[in-house]
């Protein structure tokens, strides 16, 4: 949550230093949001919440990473830049809607509100610190982009390590949770939905 929290905020605070009117970049900026969140809504339940949450922050991340290096002069005029941030608004943005969902999902119903809360506040943390981050633009402009990037691409890389959890019965217990997803990850099931043959179920205590 917090990679996730600094690329959102940071993008969305950052519009205001980009080339162009800040007013209609900020509204492009929400509005590349709808489709986004109808294309998660939509493959959430068949393509898993571990792939959209890997895949949009790792091409989130990447986007970033392009608009952080990419000229402003020659063939890459500004333009271009602003639709790969943009795209990359796009992607965050779809992995912001699944992420607590997600999150919910993995911890085991005796520490699912502590862990969320926690990770509530680790987003907020990001959020509080997303304007002191911009500030370092005045060493080199490119800097802020590139933590943001940075940040977003380390997260998206190791949310494949994370088990999938749809279609499964979510832990309820300590020792389920210590169980649940073991061996589970986008190198053993494969990252687009959930092996089947692999699935593993977790067999609730009856009291």
């Amino acid at each position: 949550m917090f990679a996730n929290s600094l690329g959102y905020y940071g993008l969305s605070l950052s519009t205001g230093k980009m080339s162009g009117d800040p007013f209609i970049l900020l509204f492009i900026m929400a509005l590349v949001e709808m489709p986004s969140y109808t294309i998660v809504i939509l493959l959430l339940d068949k393509a898993g919440r571990r792939f959209i949450l890997s895949s949009f922050m790792i091409m989130g991340g990447t986007a970033l990473m392009c608009a952080a290096y990419v000229p402003e002069e020659g063939f890459f005029l500004s333009p271009y830049i602003l639709y790969i941030v943009f795209f990359g608004k796009f992607c965050i943005a779809g992995s912001f809607a699944v992420i607590y969902n997600y999150s919910a999902e993995l911890f085991p119903t005796v520490l699912r509100n502590t862990g969320l809360g926690v990770g509530s506040m680790c987003a907020r943390l990001s959020a509080a610190l997303t304007p002191l981050i911009g500030l370092m633009d005045s060493f080199d402009k490119r800097i802020p982009m590139t933590i943001f990037a940075s940040i977003t691409l380390i997260s998206g890389a190791l949310g494949t390590l994370l088990p999938e959890t749809v279609d499964k019965t979510m832990p309820q217990s300590l020792e389920d949770g210590e169980q649940f997803g073991i061996g589970d990850s986008c190198f053993t099931t494969g990252c687009f939905g959930r092996s089947k043959s692999k699935e593993k179920h977790i067999k609730l205590d009856d009291g």
